[in-house]
């Protein structure tokens, strides 16, 4: 790749200028003493998230047309987590509905996904990269079954009732870091870094279908 002349780097752009030595207004400095109680989060109280608001709200939502994320899907929240609205520093908690019949489209995330399933039948199609074909894993209830990073997953439900899934995942710890990258549906071209400006599954419409 050819090297750019400096002065025709940023010719015709809009651009603003930040000074030599010039101090940014969301900078400071601090001494070690004072770094370390704002570094240390707060306290996390135990909790409990009772199942019958889990059921209830996953009826709710498995009732309804497919919602605006796409995903039958609830996270467990705890509030002390703070901006990282997770379930445990570092770690989500979320249950998955699928109605009879219902499946979701390939997609991968960067994150490992360990599933336990509370109720129903089904299986997943898990492929890696440099796999030449797929693998169906079979499920019931009381079964767990792990997806590493970026490998391409999807539930499908098959069985005659509703089927629930309990996901532990380490989205949080990503997202800090700003690096929980994304592919959905499957295809290079679809591969994302999740901002506020893209969101899954809300800004990938139509991921919600049987795709096997």
């Amino acid at each position: 790749m050819a090297l750019e002349k400096a002065e025709k780097i940023l010719e015709g752009k809009r651009v603003q200028v930040r000074k030599l030595n010039e101090k940014f207004d969301h900078t400071q400095l601090l001494a070690d003493d004072e770094w370390y109680p704002k570094a240390v989060r707060r306290s996390i109280r135990p909790a409990r998230w009772n199942w019958k608001d889990c059921l209830a709200r996953l009826q709710e939502i498995a009732s309804d047309p497919i919602p605006g994320a796409d995903r039958r899907f609830i996270i467990l929240v705890h509030d002390d987590t703070e901006e990282a609205t997770s379930t445990a520093p570092g770690a989500l908690i979320g249950m998955t509905i699928l109605n009879p019949g219902e499946g979701l489209k390939a997609h991968r995330h960067n994150s490992f996904a360990i599933y336990h399933v509370l109720q129903g039948t089904g299986f997943d199609v898990m492929q890696n990269e440099d796999e030449p074909e797929p693998t169906k894993i079979e499920w019931s209830k009381g079964d767990t079954f792990l997806c590493p990073p970026w490998t391409y997953h999807q539930h499908v439900n098959d069985g005659a009732e509703q089927a629930i899934i309990l996901t532990v995942q380490d989205f949080p710890l990503l997202a800090a870091q700003r690096s929980l990258m994304f592919e959905e549906p499957r295809g290079v071209n679809n591969i994302k870094a999740v901002t506020k400006k893209f969101v899954p599954h809300r800004d990938t419409a139509g991921s919600f279908k049987l795709d096997v």
